[in-house]
C-alpha cells in the first residue's frame, strides 16, 4: 500500500476578501463551547468529521494542501442521535506555529458567519472572508453533512494552516454540545535544514552511523547523540567516538570515548539515550561492536555513560565472547526482570546459538550492577540468521510482568538462504517467544533489520514497526515497512515508499513520532540506496503522515552524492522545544568536504 506523495507548490490565485460590513457577527450561539473536551480531540459524542483531498482516503488527520486541489469535508452522526440537530462548522486560518485545540469561536475578535452554521475565523491575517466558502444547510440529516471547495493559494499568507472543527447541539452532553476533534491542514512543512558535520576528524569517520536523541542534560531541549565509529581519538585508528550535540542549536557539544580506545573498535556504531541507571535522568549507552575482548578479535563491548554528567560507569562484555560476534551491535534498556530497575540489554547477532554459527544471542544484564546476565537464545537457530540485530522494548503483552522485548532476525531463512527475515516477541521474563512476525518468502528482504515500538492505532497497546529494506513486494528490492499491531501481532500492514524505486532500500531505518502534531503518529523512514539526481545510493528519507499514510514529505539532502546513503539512520527529537518533533536524517557515507565517508547529519526544522 504505497502512500501518495504530495508536494505543495506556490502558484495560483490569492484569497479574496469581502466587505466586512456585509458579514453578520455570530458569537452567542457558541459562547458555551469551552472546556468539555481534551484540546484538539473532541468530546467523544456521536459526531465525527473526516476530510479528503482530491477524493483520496478519508481521515481525521492533518493534511498537506496544494493549490487547486479539492478539499472535501464529511460530518456524520454514526449512531444517528444527532439527526436534525443544528450544526456549526468552524474554519480558521492561523499561522502554523499557533497551537489550538477547540476553535475559540466565542473569544475571537474576527468571527464572521456566512450562514448560521459555517464560520471562517481570520486571526489578523488580513484576508477577510474567502469567497470560496460554500453556503450550507444548517442541520444534520441522515446522510450527514458534506461540502467541498478548491484550495486557494495560501502562499502569500506565509506559513498558515486551515483549521476545521464541527459542533452540534447535543442535549445529552454535559455542555449540550457534541464536538469533533480539530483538524489542521498545512500549506507548507519541513522546509529548513540544519546540516551537522564533524570538524575534528576527516575521511572515514562515518559521522551519523549511530544516532539517538533525548534531553540528556535536563534543560527542556532534546539533545542529539551522534556516533563517529570511524574516528581516530588520540590517533587510535577507527577507535570511534560519540558526539553529544546539545539542543537547541547544537553549537556546543561533548565527546564520549572508551576509557582505553582500541583500534578498529567502532565505538559509537550503536547508541541509545535511555534511563538505564533508574535515577529518572537519561544516560547514553554505546556499542563498540568490533572491540577485542581478552584477545578475541571483534567480540564487541558496550559502555554506559551516566547522565547528565556523562561519566563512564560501566563497560560490559559478553559472558561468552566469540570471534566477530559483534556484541554491542544493538543496545537498549528496559525492566525485563520486573523489579522496577532498568536492565541493560545487548545484542550479539554473530554469536553461536543452538549450535549454529552466527545464529545470534541477546543478553539481559540486570541493573543496577549489570552482572549475572540472562541469555536469550535464538529460538529458531539458523546459521548466519543474526538474532539480536535490532532490539525493541516496551510493554508488548499488556502489563504482564516486566518490560518485553522484540528482537529482529533480518537474515532468518524461510527457505534455503533467502534472508527473508523475521522478528520474535518475548513476554518478560520468558525466553520463549509469544509471537513471531514474518512475511512471505522474499529473497534478501531483511525484515527486522530496523525497528521501533509505538501505539500506531491509538488502542493503548504498543505496536511494532519493522523495516524490510530490500523487500520486493512492491518493486524489486524497493523495501517496505511492516506495522504489526499489538498485543497479538497477527495483523500486519505493509507500507511502501511513496515513490517506489528498484533497489531503493526503503525501510533502512525507521522512527515514529507525531511530527506534524495532529495527534496521530507518523513514520519517518530512510530509503538509503535511492538514486537521487543521478547519484546512485545517494539516499533520501520520508515522513509519512498517519494514521493512513496517504501523504508524505520527502526529506531530500541538500547535496546528493554517490553512496552517501542518506537515510541509513533516522531519528526524531524536539530540539528547539516548540512542541514539534523534528526528523533527523543521517548520511554516514557522505563526503561533504571532499573527505571520503566523513558523514553528515540533517535536522529538519518546522516552518
Amino acid at each position: 500500500m504505497p502512500a501518495a506523495w504530495i508536494r505543495p507548490h506556490r502558484s495560483g490565485a490569492v484569497l479574496q476578501a469581502l466587505d466586512i460590513n456585509r458579514i453578520m457577527i455570530m458569537i452567542a450561539v457558541i459562547a458555551t463551547v469551552g472546556p468539555a473536551q481534551i484540546p484538539g480531540h473532541g468530546n467523544g459524542r456521536d459526531l465525527v468529521m473526516t476530510t479528503t483531498i482530491d477524493g483520496g482516503v478519508a481521515s481525521s488527520a492533518a493534511k498537506l494542501l496544494d493549490y487547486g486541489q479539492v478539499l472535501g469535508l464529511d460530518v456524520q452522526t454514526p449512531g444517528g442521535s444527532l439527526i436534525g440537530s443544528p450544526l456549526i462548522v468552524g474554519v480558521d486560518l492561523r499561522h502554523r506555529s499557533v497551537e489550538t485545540g477547540l476553535l475559540p469561536l466565542a473569544g475571537e475578535p474576527d468571527v464572521f458567519g456566512l450562514t448560521a452554521n459555517l464560520f471562517c475565523i481570520v486571526d489578523g491575517l488580513g484576508t477577510g472572508i474567502p469567497t470560496w466558502m460554500p453556503t450550507l444547510p444548517a442541520v444534520m440529516d441522515a446522510n450527514g453533512f458534506q461540502f467541498s471547495f478548491p484550495v486557494p493559494d495560501l502562499s502569500p499568507l506565509g506559513d498558515v494552516s486551515l483549521w476545521i472543527q464541527a459542533v452540534a447541539i447535543d442535549l445529552g452532553a454535559p455542555s449540550a454540545l457534541a464536538i469533533t476533534r480539530t483538524m489542521r491542514h498545512d500549506s507548507s512543512f519541513l522546509e529548513s535544514f540544519a546540516t551537522l558535520t564533524s570538524t575534528e576528524f576527516n575521511a572515514g569517520t562515518r559521522f551519523g552511523y549511530g544516532i539517538a536523541s533525548g534531553d540528556i542534560n535536563g534543560d527542556g531541549y532534546d539533545d542529539l547523540a551522534v556516533g563517529l565509529p570511524g574516528a581516530d581519538p588520540s590517533g587510535v585508528s577507527e577507535a570511534g567516538i560519540v558526539r553529544i550535540m546539545w539542543g537547541p542549536d547544537f553549537t556546543t557539544s561533548a565527546t564520549l570515548s572508551a576509557s582505553m580506545p582500541q583500534a578498529g573498535a567502532w565505538f559509537g556504531f550503536a547508541l541509545d539515550v535511555v534511563d538505564v541507571t533508574g535515577d529518572q535522568t537519561l544516560d547514553v549507552v554505546v556499542g563498540a561492536r568490533y572491540e577485542d575482548v581478552n584477545g578475541i578479535s571483534d567480540a564487541g563491548a558496550t559502555y554506559v555513560f551516566e547522565g547528565p554528567g556523562l561519566s563512564q560507569i560501566a563497560r560490559v562484555e559478553s559472558p561468552s565472547p566469540e570471534v566477530s560476534a559483534r556484541f554491542g551491535q544493538s543496545v537498549a534498556a528496559a525492566d525485563w526482570t520486573g523489579d522496577n530497575q532498568p536492565d541493560l540489554i545487548v545484542g550479539a547477532p554473530r554469536e553461536s546459538s543452538g549450535g549454529s554459527l552466527q545464529a545470534g544471542r541477546v543478553y539481559v544484564f540486570p541493573g543496577p550492577g549489570f552482572t549475572s546476565p540472562i541469555t536469550i537464545e535464538n529460538p529458531v537457530p539458523q546459521q548466519y540468521a543474526k538474532f539480536g540485530y535490532v532490539i525493541l522494548t516496551g510493554d508488548l503483552d499488556g502489563g504482564i510482568g516486566g518490560d518485553d522485548l522484540a528482537i529482529g532476525v533480518p537474515f532468518h531463512d524461510l527457505a534455503a538462504s533467502d534472508d527473508t527475515g523475521c522478528a520474535h516477541v518475548f513476554s518478560s521474563p520468558s525466553v520463549v517467544p509469544m509471537a513471531t512476525i514474518t512475511q512471505p518468502i522474499d529473497n534478501y528482504a531483511l525484515l527486522g533489520g530496523a525497528g521501533v515500538t509505538a501505539d500506531m492505532d491509538g488502542d493503548g497497546s504498543l505496536d511494532l514497526v519493522f523495516g524490510a529494506e530490500f523487500d520486493s513486494s512492491i518493486v524489486a528490492a524497493g523495501g517496505s515497512v511492516h506495522i504489526a499491531y499489538g498485543p497479538a501481532f497477527t495483523n500486519v500492514v505493509e507500507v511502501g515508499s511513496p515513490i517506489p524505486q528498484v533497489s531503493g532500500g526503503f525501510g533502512s531505518d525507521v522512527d515514529v513520532a507525531d511530527v506534524n502534531r495532529d495527534g496521530f503518529p507518523d513514520l519517518v523512514v530512510g530509503e538509503f540506496w535511492r538514486t537521487m539526481s543521478g547519484y546512485t545510493k545517494s539516499g533520501t528519507a520520508w515522513v509519512l503522515y498517519g494514521p493512513v499514510f496517504d501523504q508524505a514529505t520527502e526529506i531530500v539532502p541538500p547535496a546528493p552524492g554517490t553512496d552517501a546513503q542518506a537515510g541509513r539512520r533516522v531519528a526524531t527529537g524536539d530540539f528547539d522545544g516548540d512542541g514539534f518533533m523534528d526528523p533527523v536524517v543521517a548520511a554516514p557515507f557522505a563526503s561533504p568536504s571532499g573527505e571520503q565517508t566523513e558523514g553528515e547529519v540533517y535536522v529538519l526544522k518546522q516552518e
